[in-house]
């Protein structure tokens, strides 16, 4: 029998995430055959609405053979019919299905780091002007990776998911207001003091228009002002490859001093990508209290309620941020032990709890 969630899922990528009506475009995707349920209830949705669909499906090990195989040319290559394509569409639909998210972890960066730069103009594209949404599709491989029965993940996929998410946007707007009128940020541990100047720069929440599960408030920090240090609690991947105790200070709003107790040479890479890939280009608060475990999955892990996380690299266009380097790398701090963070001087969040809206 059909898990009746997933019908619940497809209503709100559809209805709600993306807003799909008569003569939309829409890229429909999923990256391997076991997102399929869920691309077919989304797809009837889709034409059930009166627009149109180009479809996507991937398998397994597609990027690895890629990446594996591909000339240098191939990787220069901007894929034209994808991007014409891209630019005709109005909204995106994202599945990931994949059991093993480190497929990549024995491919060198260099050609990942060289493929995302390609790219670039086709994930601007997508970004900017398309009504976009993304999620994660429950299988084994993912609650391996969190340590998870199969039927313990669905549940907390499912429980981080269907959400009223109207009323989420209700909860999350009094706390997007004081960080949006706010200077200057900044966040305090035993092991962690780190600021940000964020004057003119806005706050924006995330509900479930863009990441399914959402659950996120961030900001794109003024690219010369970030000042001081932070030691990360949870690890990073990076092509599919763990970094961990990631500690980063910064000064003049750039990365000077960088260093992991594993994966040392990885951090180096993804920081020598371009010359802004040592900036911040967002800074963010998880604010999805569903979420209260970590689980090696990005897409719920910088939402978990509590936490806030920075992303090296490239800025979104809607928080004003001016990096426009080829990475957009996330990294999550846990705060609900000791955190504080203080807005203009004024503590407005401590130990996992805000103290505003």
């Amino acid at each position: 029998m059909a898990d009746a969630r997933i019908e619940q899922l497809a209503d709100i990528l559809v209805d709600y995430s993306t807003k799909i009506t008569k003569g939309d475009e829409v890229q429909l995707l999923t990256t391997a055959p076991l997102g399929l349920p869920l691309f077919r209830a989304v797809y009837r949705r889709v034409i059930e609405r009166g627009a149109h669909v180009y479809t996507h499906i991937g398998f397994e090990d597609q990027q690895e053979i890629f990446f594996k195989h591909a000339s240098d040319e191939q990787l220069r290559r901007l894929p034209e019919l994808l991007y014409e394509e891209t630019k005709r569409a109005t909204a995106y639909i994202r599945l990931d299905a994949g059991l093993n998210s480190r497929t990549l972890s024995a491919i060198d960066p260099a050609k990942t780091t060289l493929w995302n730069k390609t790219i670039e103009p086709i994930f601007s594209e997508r970004i900017n002007n398309t009504r976009w949404v993304c999620t994660r599709i429950p299988n084994e491989g993912v609650a391996l990776e969190a340590g998870m029965s199969l039927g313990d993940y669905e549940d907390f996929y499912y429980g981080a998911c269907l959400l009223d998410w109207n009323e989420q946007a209700k909860k999350m707007k009094g706390i997007a207001a004081v960080l949006d009128a706010a200077k200057t940020l900044r966040v305090v541990t035993a092991d962690t003091d780190l600021t940000v100047s964020v004057a003119g720069r806005p706050a924006v929440s995330c509900c479930g228009e863009c990441n399914m599960p959402d659950g996120e408030i961030y900001l794109a920090p003024i690219e010369t002002e970030t000042q001081g240090h932070i030691l990360f609690t949870f690890p990073a991947r990076a092509g599919g490859n763990e970094i961990e105790d990631i500690y980063l200070e910064f000064k003049g709003g750039r990365v000077v001093k960088a260093t992991a107790s594993k994966g040392q040479d990885k951090l180096d890479k993804e920081l020598a990508t371009d010359d802004d890939a040592k900036l911040i280009g967002e800074f963010a608060f998880g604010v999805n209290y569903s979420i209260q475990k970590f689980t090696n999955n990005m897409l719920f892990d910088e939402k978990v309620g509590g936490t806030m996380h920075i992303a090296l690299g490239r800025a979104y266009a809607d928080s004003g941020g001016l990096s426009k380097s080829a990475i957009h790398w996330d990294i999550v701090k846990d705060l609900r032990d000791d955190g504080q963070v203080f807005a203009d001087g004024k503590l407005v969040f401590e130990k996992g709890k805000w103290l505003v809206g």
